[in-house]
């Protein structure tokens, strides 16, 4: 999944969250989309530094960070959804 996907989906979460009142899962949501932007932001940066092109150059630790904050991101958009049509 790409930088605009991940953000989008805590975005959407995050003003789903915001018009319901729930402003804990509200503000997990926006530091859940600055993780996933963020993280992704520094993979770039390795990739171009490393050698383009070798995802292996990568560190593990740094693509489970991304991946968490996707599955996270998911978790809350998945909540807020619920949230508003219940």
């Amino acid at each position: 999944m790409g930088v605009w996907e991940n953000t989008g989906i805590c975005v959407i979460a995050a003003i789903l969250f915001y018009e319901k009142g729930h402003h804990v899962l509200f503000w997990s949501a926006v530091i859940t989309g600055i993780v996933a932007f963020g993280s992704h932001g520094i993979m770039q940066n390795y990739l171009q530094r490393k050698g383009y092109g070798d995802s292996r150059k990568i560190p593990n630790w740094l693509s489970a960070l991304n991946m968490l904050a996707t599955l996270i991101g998911i978790g809350l958009l998945i909540t807020a959804i619920v949230f508003r049509y219940r």
